[in-house]
């Protein structure tokens, strides 16, 4: 139903602001293809007298959504090795103390650098050099567990991991080189 509001006075109509009288919700759904994506529905009432009409908003926000897990993606991970940066990183390693303090377990740092990658650099120039730390990432990334973490430091060379031991004895460190 519309209503037809033009030749009507505007205090006969209810104009509760859109914020306090619609609610928003974001909902995953599906395409008539049946390819999924992200909705964001917009609802509320608008009253005229004693008639109310509920009004529905629905918007395809697939691609915003897209584009802000990209900014966050790209804030939090290294854009040569797709590691996590040193923000990330701070971040889990605060999780994982809290959650070893919790559960009086240990949890082990590994901070390893890579010797003699200036003359690595220098010898094959930046895109020569930018496939040894991608290699590096990639082996020790499929060396870790799921739920451990390896990141890069603040330099091209520097690579840190958090873990926690495999069991109560020493950690474990198998790189798959």
């Amino acid at each position: 139903m519309i209503i037809d509001v033009a030749n009507e006075p505007l205090d006969s109509v209810d104009f509760t602001p859109l914020s306090e009288a619609f609610e928003v919700g974001h909902r995953p759904c599906c395409r008539q293809d049946g390819s999924p994506f992200a909705m964001e529905v917009e609802h509320g009432e608008v009253r005229r007298g004693d008639r109310s009409v509920t009004l529905a908003f629905v918007r395809d926000i697939s691609e915003r959504k897209a584009y802000a897990e990209g900014l966050e993606h790209r804030a939090l991970h290294d854009p040569l090795t797709g590691l996590a940066n040193r923000t990330l990183f701070g971040e889990h390693v605060l999780q994982a103390l809290a959650s070893a303090q919790r559960s009086n377990e240990s949890r082990v740092v590994l901070v390893m650098n890579l010797d003699g990658f200036k003359q690595v650099n220098d010898k094959l120039g930046h895109g020569g050099g930018d496939i040894l730390p991608q290699q590096v990432a990639k082996r020790l990334t499929a060396a870790l567990r799921q739920t451990d973490m390896i990141a890069k430091g603040c330099a091209v060379h520097a690579l840190a991991g958090a873990t926690r031991p495999a069991s109560s004895g020493a950690a474990s460190f198998t790189p798959a080189c």
